[in-house]
């Protein structure tokens, strides 16, 4: 609480400005933050779960290059947890993502993108859902590379290859990798209705134990109502040999709703049902998810936002299933153009018919940020 306390008096004798540093073409922001959080359940226990109050300091940066055909965004972050009653919980966890695009051509174009954390929980209700319970430690990487061409004023097609690794701390969990190629193509009737197809092959390995191999075909439709409200759905199949070498055709639901209403009003509606290869166990999830999201600017300096999570998934072969219900809910306060004030609810709820795997969990933040 000390720091809290330290940086909310900086905020108000510090900056007035918000400065970026200029490289060349590129601009460099630096940004700090303290928040102390109330957390009942550190350890997603089932029974004897851990309170403890925790402070958390983060040091960022932002970098962005534009050029005349290309650009470059970075963005990574230091975060330190200090326990006030646990001190072996304490960690120092490290995001970054970059993400490089180029215009090949008046009709082609590439990106590529790394994204990488390292952390000891989950940092969102899909990270969470299906998770093995406890505190551990984690580390993911996820590259992406992606192409699309212009075929004609009507279609366009893309291809893209992803590369994902990831490791945990607990050595009842077996390090997996996944590798996925897609393929796809839309196809605009008009400016309101734009027809989607795509093709998409995965294979997750674990380390040690086996593999599973997934091909999916969808179709869909993306349509607009208004330039800022669209609803996109689709609709396929899974052709799955799961880590048994058994085979299942499996169908594949997705649909999401947006709207962006005015210039202080934002939300976002989804639904997915799928048979999943998730990174937690050699199992198919059969899974189906709903979230939501509203971001709204209350007052000129004055921003709210709320989002809400329902899953419901069952391990093919062990019979494991699991419910998970969440919600997200928070208020920022622009002290100045460069100071930010916000409070943050976290509630989640896991249910099980393992009975291990249930917990409940409860967190709330109070933090200052300040960018330089």
């Amino acid at each position: 609480m000390k720091e809290l306390i330290c940086v909310i008096s900086l905020a108000f004798i510090g900056f007035q400005n918000v400065y970026a540093y200029h490289i060349g073409n590129a601009d460099l922001k630096i940004n700090t933050s303290v928040t102390e959080t109330y957390d009942d359940n550190i350890t997603y226990a089932s029974t004897d779960a851990k309170k403890d109050y925790i402070a958390n300091l983060l040091l960022g940066a932002d970098l962005d290059y534009e050029g005349k055909t290309n650009s470059l965004a970075f963005s990574g972050n230091l975060k330190y947890e200090n326990f006030a009653d646990n001190a072996s919980f304490n960690n120092l966890a490290e995001d970054f993502s970059a993400i490089y695009r180029q215009e090949l051509s008046k009709f082609d174009r590439f990106s590529v993108r790394n994204a990488f954390i390292h952390a000891e929980e989950p940092r969102s209700f899909e990270d969470e859902f299906g998770r093995n319970s406890g505190r551990y430690a984690y580390f993911r990487n996820i590259v992406t590379a992606g192409y699309s061409r212009d075929v004609s004023r009507n279609m366009a097609i893309n291809a893209d290859y992803t590369n994902e690794i990831d490791t945990y701390s607990r050595s009842d969990l077996s390090d997996t990798y996944l590798n996925a190629i897609g393929l796809g193509a839309e196809y605009t009737i008009s400016s309101q209705t734009i027809l989607l197809a795509g093709y998409n092959f995965s294979v997750r390995k674990f380390d040690p134990g086996t593999d599973a191999t997934t091909n999916a075909l969808s179709a869909g439709i993306r349509q607009y109502f208004t330039k800022q409200l669209f609803l996109e759905g689709k609709a396929g199949i899974d052709f799955i040999r799961s880590y048994d070498k058994k085979n299942y055709a499996r169908p594949l639901f997705s649909l999401s709703l947006a709207d962006e209403v005015n210039e202080t009003t934002k939300f976002n509606l989804s639904f997915k049902k799928e048979y999943f290869n998730n990174a937690y166990s050699q199992d198919l999830f059969n899974e189906w998810r709903i979230s939501a999201g509203l971001n709204k600017q209350l007052l000129a300096r004055l921003g709210s936002n709320i989002s809400a999570f329902y899953g419901n998934g069952e391990y093919v072969e062990s019979g494991t299933s699991d419910n998970l219900r969440g919600i997200n809910c928070g208020f920022d306060y622009d002290l100045r153009d460069n100071i930010k004030v916000n409070l943050n609810y976290v509630y989640s709820e896991t249910s099980s018919n393992v009975s291990t795997r249930e917990y409940k969990r409860n967190a709330v933040s109070l933090g200052v940020k300040v960018d330089f």
